[in-house]
C-alpha cells in the first residue's frame, strides 16, 4: 500500500484453484407407455437437474418424467462441489410404445354365426373375459365390447379393446334376367356388396354375363362381414321359332325357367298389332300358334313379357307351320 507518498513491502496472497468436479455418473431409462415412471438418478453430490444442455435455472428435485407420449426425450444434470458445479451430464429416456395390435379391428357378426377375434403375432394377449382366456384368438358368437391385455417382448402392457356389432343382413329386392346375364339389386345390410353364383367365387360387379339359359342361386354379402342373402333366379332361353304342324316336334312356343319368376305378363302380336295371344299364369305360357281357335299363318310375331313389374323383355318369333 502506498501512504504520504511511500509505498510498503509486499504481502503474499495465496490463490488456491480448484478443479472443477466431474459429472455425474448417469444410466439411460426406459418406461413403458402410459405407466408409471420413477424419479430420475444420478451419482454425485448436491445434483441439480435440468431440461436443455445450457441455460435455465438447475432443480434440486429430481423429475419424474411424462410417459403419456411414446419417444425419446432428454433431461441434464450436474453436481457441486466444494461451490462448484460440474458439466451436465445427459440422461436419455426412451419411453416404449404401448402394444397395439393392427390385426385386431372392430367387425360385425350374423345371426347364428361364429367368428374369430384375433390380436396376430408378437403379443401375450389375455383376453378380459370370465374367465380370462391366454390365446392370440377368441372365437365369439354374439355381438358385444371384447377386451384383451397385450404384454410385449418388452413386457409393456396395455388393453385394447373392439367392438362387434350385430351385422345385418342384405335383402335381394331384384333380379333381372336378360339374354344371357343376371342383375341383381339389394338393399340394406352393410353396402358396398360383394356378389356370386357358388358362394365361393365373389365379385364387385352386380351383373354376371356370358350365362347359360339355366337356374341359378344367388348370394349378395357385404364386404364387411359374411351375412348373405341367398335367392333363387334363371336366365330364360325363350326360342325364336316354332312349327305348329302337329309332328310332336316344336310344336308349341314355350319360355324356359319362366317359373322362377311370380308376376309374369305376356302378350303376342302379329305384324298388324292384333294381340293373337296372352298369358299371366306362368304355367299357361305356351303358344300352339292358335288363335280364336285357328292356326296362324307363317310369319315373325311379337312377343311384350313383363316380368315381376319391373322390366320388359321383348323380341321376336317365327311361326311356321308347314
Amino acid at each position: 500500500q502506498t501512504v504520504n507518498g511511500c509505498e510498503s513491502a509486499r504481502a503474499k496472497i495465496t490463490v488456491n484453484v480448484i478443479d472443477n468436479p466431474s459429472a455425474p455418473v448417469v444410466s439411460n431409462y426406459e418406461f413403458c407407455q402410459n405407466s408409471t415412471a420413477s424419479s430420475l438418478s444420478a451419482v454425485g453430490t448436491d445434483l441439480k437437474w435440468y431440461t436443455s444442455s445450457t441455460g435455465g435455472a438447475g432443480n434440486t428435485i429430481a423429475p419424474v418424467p411424462n410417459t403419456s407420449i411414446a419417444g425419446d426425450f432428454s433431461f441434464w444434470v450436474t453436481q457441486t462441489v466444494n461451490g462448484c458445479e460440474s458439466e451436465r451430464a445427459e440422461v436419455k429416456v426412451k419411453i416404449l410404445q404401448a402394444p397395439f395390435s393392427t390385426v385386431l379391428k372392430d367387425t360385425s357378426i350374423c345371426d347364428g354365426e361364429n367368428i374369430v377375434l384375433d390380436v396376430g403375432a408378437g403379443f401375450i394377449a389375455e383376453w378380459q373375459t370370465i374367465p380370462p382366456v391366454v390365446s392370440q384368438t377368441l372365437q365369439i358368437s354374439s355381438p358385444g365390447k371384447y377386451s384383451v391385455k397385450l404384454t410385449d417382448v418388452k413386457g409393456c402392457v396395455a388393453i385394447q379393446t373392439v367392438e362387434v356389432t350385430p351385422g345385418v343382413t342384405p335383402i335381394i329386392t331384384q333380379v333381372k334376367s336378360g339374354e344371357d346375364f343376371l342383375e341383381i339389386l339389394a338393399e340394406n345390410g352393410n353396402p358396398p356388396y360383394l356378389y356370386s353364383l357358388d358362394n365361393v367365387n365373389w365379385q364387385t360387379s352386380n351383373v354376371f354375363k356370358n350365362l347359360s339359359a339355366g337356374i341359378y342361386q344367388i348370394y349378395v354379402k357385404s364386404q364387411t362381414n359374411s351375412c348373405t342373402a341367398v335367392a333363387t333366379s334363371a336366365v330364360l332361353f325363350i326360342p325364336n321359332a316354332f312349327t305348329p304342324n302337329h309332328d310332336g316336334y316344336n310344336d308349341v312356343w314355350r319360355v324356359s325357367n319362366i317359373e322362377f319368376f311370380s308376376n309374369v305378363k305376356l302378350k303376342i302380336f302379329d305384324k298388324f298389332g292384333t294381340q293373337v295371344f296372352t298369358a299371366e299364369d306362368v304355367l299357361k305360357f305356351n303358344w300352339n300358334g292358335l288363335y280364336n281357335g285357328r292356326l296362324l299363318p307363317s310369319g315373325t310375331y311379337w312377343y311384350v313379357m313383363e316380368i315381376d313389374g319391373h322390366y320388359t323383355r321383348t323380341g321376336w318369333i317365327l311361326l311356321k307351320n308347314r
